[in-house]
C-alpha cells in the first residue's frame, strides 16, 4: 500500500489532534474478521499510544515532519535571520503602493527579470540582457476595473540611468512587438505610455471593457500578467 511507503516505524509525524508523535511500528490485528495494519504511534507529552487504520490515515490528517533543513528554515525566517517578503523592506513597500487596488502583484528580482524577458521579446538581443537584467530589483503592477481597465506597471531598477536604459529597450520593444502584432494589440502598445523617473520605469494602459477583452488571451498580454 501507497501509504506504507509513505510512513514507517521510527519516524515523527504530524497527527491534527495531538501534535508530534513517533510511529512506534507497524502492526496487523484482526477486528471483528478482518485484517488491519494498524500504525502505532506514541506521543510523549501525552503519555499515551494510539493505533490508527493505515486506510484511515488521510482522513485524519496525519502528514509527515518537515525534513530538519526545511524546519531550520522557516525558523531562520520566522526569526529574521534569512531574507522573506515580510523583512524585505523594498517588497513590503511595493506591497503597500498596490494592495487597495482590485488585482495586483508583485515580483522579486527573478520575477522581474523573468517578466522582462518575455516583454522584450526580440528587442532584448539589441543589448546586453545580463547587464540589463542585473539592475531590476523588483517590480509591482495594478489593474483598476471602475471606469474601463487601467493597467499600471512600475519597474525599480535603482538608479536613473538604468531606468531610462530600461525604457530605451521597451520602447524599442513596443516598435518590435508593432511588426507581428494583431490589430487590437497594435491598439493597446499605441495607448501605452513609458517614463522613468527616479530609477523607477512606469508603464501605463488604460482601455474601454471591449477592449481589453481582446486583450486577454493574447501573447503581449499574458507576457506581461502570468
Amino acid at each position: 500500500m501507497a501509504v506504507l511507503k509513505l510512513f514507517k516505524a521510527g519516524e515523527h509525524i504530524v497527527y491534527p489532534a495531538h501534535g508530534v508523535g513517533l510511529i512506534s511500528g507497524i502492526e496487523e490485528q484482526e477486528i471483528a474478521g478482518y485484517k488491519l495494519e494498524l500504525f502505532v504511534i506514541s506521543f510523549e507529552k501525552d503519555k499515551m499510544t494510539l493505533r490508527v487504520p493505515v486506510s484511515k490515515i488521510a482522513a485524519v490528517g496525519m502528514r509527515k515532519l518537515s525534513e530538519p533543513v526545511v524546519v531550520k528554515k522557516a525558523l531562520d525566517t520566522r526569526d529574521g535571520l534569512t531574507q522573506s517578503l515580510l523583512n524585505n523592506g523594498s517588497m513590503m513597500s511595493a506591497m503597500q503602493s498596490v494592495d487597495s487596488n482590485a488585482l495586483w502583484s508583485i515580483l522579486d528580482e527573478q520575477g522581474t527579470q523573468t517578466m522582462m524577458k518575455q516583454v522584450l521579446g526580440q528587442a532584448g538581443s539589441v543589448a546586453d540582457m545580463d547587464s540589463v537584467k542585473k539592475r531590476l530589483q523588483n517590480s509591482w503592477y495594478s489593474m483598476d476595473f471602475t471606469h474601463g481597465v487601467r493597467f499600471d506597471l512600475t519597474i525599480s531598477t535603482g538608479d536613473a540611468f538604468a531606468a531610462a536604459t530600461v525604457s530605451s529597450l521597451l520602447s524599442a520593444a513596443v516598435l518590435v512587438r508593432k511588426m507581428s502584432s494583431t490589430e487590437s494589440e497594435k491598439a493597446a502598445l499605441n495607448d501605452t505610455s513609458i517614463a522613468s523617473q527616479s530609477g523607477q520605469l512606469g508603464i501605463h494602459f488604460a482601455a474601454s471593457d471591449q477592449e481589453f477583452l481582446s486583450l486577454l488571451q493574447s501573447p503581449l498580454f499574458q507576457g506581461v500578467v502570468k
